[in-house]
């Protein structure tokens, strides 16, 4: 009985993934998992040197960034399959 409980319980958290289409086991939700990214983002930021919007090597990491959010945007846009 036990066995069976845990077999609907693994099958009920797997999920497939939007953009890729792979299987993937969801044991912790993704809200939670969001939170606890977000708390750990501002105690690294917090804990750490940033530089200056105005240097280079900061200006290089935002083009990048804009660059790699256009293109995902595009292929979502677009749909798995479909570029």
């Amino acid at each position: 009985m036990a066995s069976l409980l845990m077999m609907l319980l693994i099958v009920s958290a797997c999920k497939t993934v939007p953009v890729t289409g792979r299987k993937q086991l969801n044991l912790v939700p993704n809200s939670m998992i969001q939170a606890m990214a977000f708390t750990e983002y501002d105690s690294m930021v917090k804990a750490s040197a940033t530089l200056s919007q105005y240097d280079e090597r900061a200006q290089l990491v935002t083009k990048v960034g804009t660059r790699i959010q256009r293109a995902v945007e595009t292929y979502m846009q677009c749909g798995p399959g479909n570029e």
